[in-house]
């Protein structure tokens, strides 16, 4: 497995199959320990099953404290995705691709699970 700047290249061209993406996405945060095993198998199901935006969904951090992460989506018509996550600290991660939303929202969320390194 790459590292995560690779991954999140991969995510932002969108050219494999989703499916394929997301999976890889979760095994990344899996083999960090993002998520843990029981959330894994959880999130590749959905996957499989074709809802990627839940198992995406899945790989959004939770605040060691409680607070909420606010995330906000936009799917376009022509297959682009867009998604940001407000960190409780005020910053925003971003996911932006040109593919689906499903995608945008994984790279926003290894983004904020890195520590929000390339928040803007």
């Amino acid at each position: 497995m790459g590292d995560l700047a690779d991954l999140i290249g991969r995510l932002e061209r969108g050219h494999d199959s989703e499916r394929a993406l997301v999976a890889e996405a979760i095994d990344h945060a899996f083999s960090r320990h993002w998520i843990d095993r029981e959330t894994a198998i959880q999130a590749r199901a959905w996957n499989d099953a074709g809802a990627s935006i839940d198992a995406a969904l899945t790989l959004v951090p939770r605040h060691p404290n409680g607070q909420k992460y606010l995330v906000l989506m936009e799917d376009y018509c022509n297959g682009e995705g867009n998604c940001s996550i407000g960190l409780p600290s005020g910053e925003r991660v971003y996911g932006k691709t040109q593919s689906t939303l499903a995608l945008a929202i994984c790279i926003a969320a290894l983004k904020a699970r890195e520590g929000g390194r390339d928040a803007e």
